[in-house]
């Protein structure tokens, strides 16, 4: 090879060098902002030791709450309550007992839309809401989330992780259980 063609050949390589890690990060870029890896809420902790969490979503009426916290009670059993905010403020006596018997308050929206198909803004709103009404009520901001109808977007669980929540999802929904049995 001749010294002209030796030294298209190193800049031909040099460009094909450049070109390809070009296009790596423009795929890793891609990849990331349109995709790349779906975030997911916890629907399990692994453990060795034999436990189970209860959480009970609290959006409808309160004739059995005060059934489910002495039922609680009796076996020693704590439980997480995700409340909506429309719930929490029309039985804040509720709230209090729930908070004051020790169990956990999750934030599980506002108004109980269908919050993965929600604009950001609508999201964030939804969220401080329902937490400061929580934090009115009990004096501790929920650190727990939610998403109505256990449905959950990569917006809707980035927005939550940005309000420092943990989006936390059923493994098992009793109630759909159940009914599927009758």
């Amino acid at each position: 090879m001749n010294t002209g063609s030796s030294a298209r050949w190193h800049l031909a390589k040099k460009v094909m060098s450049i070109t390809a890690v070009i296009t790596i990060l423009v795929l890793t870029v891609y990849s990331v902002a349109f995709g790349g890896q779906r975030r997911l809420p916890v629907y399990y902790v692994k453990t060795d030791e034999k436990k189970v969490a209860i959480s009970f979503d609290a959006a409808w009426g309160n004739e059995y709450t005060e059934g489910i916290l002495d039922i609680l009670d009796t076996y020693d059993v704590k439980a997480t309550f995700f409340l909506v905010n429309f719930w929490a403020e029309e039985f804040p006596d509720d709230v209090r007992k729930i908070y004051e018997r020790g169990h956990d308050i999750g934030n599980h929206s506002a108004t109980h839309p269908d919050m993965a198909g929600l604009a950001e803004e609508e999201i964030f709103n939804e969220l401080a809401i329902t937490a400061d009404t929580i934090e009115e009520l009990t004096g501790k901001r929920p650190v727990l989330f939610r998403p109505p109808f256990g449905s959950y977007s990569d917006r809707l669980i980035r927005c939550a992780e940005e309000e420092n929540y943990t989006v936390i999802q059923w493994d098992i929904d009793i109630c759909a259980t159940a009914e599927n049995k009758i």
